[in-house]
């Protein structure tokens, strides 16, 4: 199957259709990235719950962000260490969204890991919007209160701060969770 059917039919080549972390599974991961990195477990909940609803093989079909915590295809690159073109082409993004795809749920949560850890640097996050920073802006990682750039505000419904994201994540986790099985 392409990728291009995989977007449309949501199936994934080698589990099929709707492979997704179980209530046990999102509780685990999210206790030990928790325990490993800083943050409570619900921010790290949260954090899978918004950026993919718990579907490893979720994809973005105008970005081909991919997995649990929707790796774009630049981060994709850069873990694997792998040079993309700028602007990045429509052939690489594709490359990347099916790097992604093509791993088991272990080998995604060790990617995950692996992104988390080169992030941090050693470093373990104390707040929830920290927590929430790791995926969604990086560099906003302890600036709370700072307003992100206007382009970043312009692309995400007008979110100003680190903090308004994280509330509006938070706000989302009940009714995302009972949705797992």
């Amino acid at each position: 199957m392409n990728l291009d059917a995989y977007i449309r039919e949501g199936t994934h080549p080698k589990w099929g259709r709707g492979f997704r972390l179980t209530k046990l599974g999102l509780k685990l991961l999210s206790e030990e990235a928790a325990r490993r990195y800083g943050g409570s477990p619900l921010a790290w909940k949260a954090l899978v719950l918004q950026e993919s609803g718990g579907w490893f093989n979720a994809v973005n079909p105008s970005s081909y962000a991919t997995g649990l915590i929707q790796f774009m295809p630049r981060t994709t690159a850069w873990l694997i260490g792998r040079k993309l073109s700028s602007p990045v082409t429509e052939a690489e993004k594709r490359e990347m969204s099916s790097y992604v795809l093509r791993m088991s749920p272990y080998d995604q949560t060790t990617f995950m890991s692996m992104y988390i850890e080169k992030t941090l640097k050693g470093r373990r996050v104390s707040t929830d919007a920290d927590v929430a920073m790791i995926v969604f802006y990086p560099a906003y990682i302890g600036k709370p209160d700072e307003q992100f750039p206007e382009n970043v505000t312009a692309a995400n419904n007008g979110l100003l701060r680190p903090r308004d994201y994280v509330a509006s994540m938070m706000a989302k986790v009940a009714s995302r969770e009972a949705s797992l099985a």
